[in-house]
């Protein structure tokens, strides 16, 4: 009797790929995964890391596609090798902040940011799905040489599998890139960062080739979160309560790593606002969303906060002016004060335990 097939070696659509991964979304074609690992097992044999820091940013105008994507290689310290497009200029701040030294931890990054790469893995990295489309590819890499993998990141969402706009974009940065690496190699020169500092090349498609021309890198703005809001009359309800004033307490809002998805689907990040009574250190029941959402997990963590120790705080305390400005709105809707301080001594040692607990 022949042996069962487990269902995650089940073949797709022969003209498809991703497709259990996708669902309710476009796949790509196999014509179109052909291409991206013919581009970018090209790109590899120049070894960009080896040519490009990952400040040397290559910007492409894809044709149809409203948002640049600037593209960035990693590899130069040999721990990871990549080639990322970040989508749009919100994207591109938050890889300006990490490339200048600004403090960011990996989840915050995920949250905010917008891309599509190619990394290079040995063969034993290889996830079900890459494996099942070099089948059906009849692809192979030679012993010891990494093999590409696709992703995309989403705002919220962890690295998943592209879908075929996602694998168009990465189409059209990957030639562009290694168009230059080739060019470096031919010349050794570096002409397109020749100019003063922030000035970025543009590759805008015109027929078969680019024309180039050169921008200003904007300087990484400091974004506003989603203000915390409630409905009136949820602000009704609390205030109908008379419940009395008591302690400050201290808040704070930080995105983890935890995903939250079913098998073969898409995994969302999740965000956690926090709320500590600043005398003694009592934590309050969490705010959680997922995707991230500061908003909505502040006002959840508020009215937590005011239920369950049927008081209202005296006053609320956060660490910056971001912060202050995110929940204002609902704070004065319940006569409550906001104020920033320089310490949360409360909540930071709140916030370790809550790390911690998450293996973070």
């Amino acid at each position: 009797m022949a042996k069962k097939k487990s269902p995650e070696f089940e073949t797709a659509p022969s003209d498809f790929c991703f497709v259990q991964q996708l669902r309710g979304e476009n796949p790509p074609s196999l014509a179109t995964m052909k291409t991206l690992y013919e581009q970018a097992l090209l790109l590899f044999a120049f070894r960009p890391w080896e040519l490009l820091h990952e400040d040397q940013v290559i910007v492409v105008r894809p044709l149809g596609h409203d948002d640049d994507c600037y593209c960035s290689v990693m590899g130069a310290i040999g721990e990871v090798f990549s080639v990322h497009a970040y989508v749009g200029a919100k994207s591109f701040a938050f890889f300006q902040k990490i490339v200048s030294g600004v403090e960011m931890e990996p989840a915050d990054f995920v949250a905010g940011r917008s891309s599509v790469y190619v990394e290079f893995v040995p063969k034993k990295e290889l996830e079900v799905p890459d494996r099942q489309v070099l089948s059906a590819l009849g692809l192979t890499t030679a012993k010891g040489v990494p093999t590409p993998i696709f992703r995309a990141g989403r705002p919220g969402y962890q690295a998943w599998f592209v879908t075929a706009e996602e694998a168009a974009l990465l189409g059209a940065c990957l030639p562009v890139v290694a168009h230059v690496c080739s060019e470096i190699v031919q010349t050794g020169s570096l002409r397109y960062w020749s100019r003063a500092p922030g000035s970025l090349p543009l590759f805008e498609a015109e027929g078969d080739s680019w024309q180039v021309k050169w921008i200003e890198a904007a300087a990484p703005a400091e974004e506003p979160l989603p203000r915390a809001r409630l409905m009136p009359e949820q602000i009704a309800g609390l205030r109908s309560q008379n419940y009395p004033m008591r302690e400050p307490i201290e808040i704070d809002y930080f995105a983890t790593m935890s995903a939250v998805g079913e098998k073969n689907e898409r995994k969302a990040s999740t965000g956690v606002a926090l709320a500590v009574d600043a005398e003694n250190g009592w934590l309050f029941p969490p705010g959680v969303t997922s995707p991230p959402n500061p908003g909505e997990a502040l006002a959840n963590v508020l009215v937590e906060t005011i239920r369950s120790g049927k008081a209202f705080p005296s006053e609320i305390r956060v660490r910056n002016k971001v912060l202050e400005a995110c929940v204002a709105e609902i704070a004065q809707s319940l006569a409550i004060p906001v104020r920033v301080v320089r310490r949360l001594p409360a909540l930071d040692e709140a916030r370790r335990g809550m790390r911690q607990f998450l293996g973070e």
